[in-house]
């Protein structure tokens, strides 16, 4: 089974910044279940707590309109750029910029050493998608 996040419609709660490391908290995330491409392929729908954890950050931006939702999101490695769409598990030893946008245009914007996902608690069904 093949899963991603959609930062699209996904809420991003609080950006805890610790000692040079940050972590992007979602209360909910929308996460793709598919056997083909998620987002594409026929498959489910589910919400998801989920922790980004960045460590080695510099903070270029930070939105003041948090707890939102994300209206749109991308994160570059290695300068490949993926436009709203992170696998899960996720994780890269490559410095990794990411951008997230809120509904109302305020900017998460971030450059970090390395990054991961934490998945918290149990998912929920949402949906069949398409």
């Amino acid at each position: 089974m093949n899963r991603e996040i959609e930062f699209h419609d996904s809420t991003l709660r609080e950006i805890k910044i610790n000692e040079g490391d940050a972590v992007l908290c979602f209360d909910e995330t929308y996460v793709h279940h598919s056997e083909g491409t998620p987002g594409i392929s026929k498959g489910t729908g589910w919400a998801q707590k989920i922790d980004l954890i960045c460590k080695g950050a510099k903070v270029l931006e930070l939105p003041d309109d948090l707890p939102n939702d994300i209206d749109y999101g991308y994160f570059i490695i290695n300068g490949d750029k993926s436009e709203n769409m992170m696998k899960l598990p996720f994780k890269t030893e490559s410095e990794i910029e990411i951008v997230l946008i809120t509904q109302y245009g305020k900017k998460a914007h971030l450059i970090a050493k390395t990054a991961f996902t934490k998945e918290i608690g149990q998912a929920k069904y949402i949906e069949d998608f398409p």
